[in-house]
């Protein structure tokens, strides 16, 4: 499936970017709830 706008690198840098960005908010709530 091609993408409606940018470059196939483009959209995979913003779905890499987002599934990081995901990531790290677990890990946050993880570590959190961890500690209480």
């Amino acid at each position: 499936m091609v993408p409606c706008h940018g470059t196939p690198l483009q959209s995979l840098t913003s779905r890499t970017n987002l599934e990081y960005h995901t990531i790290k908010q677990t890990a946050a709530y993880l570590s959190s709830r961890t500690e209480d």
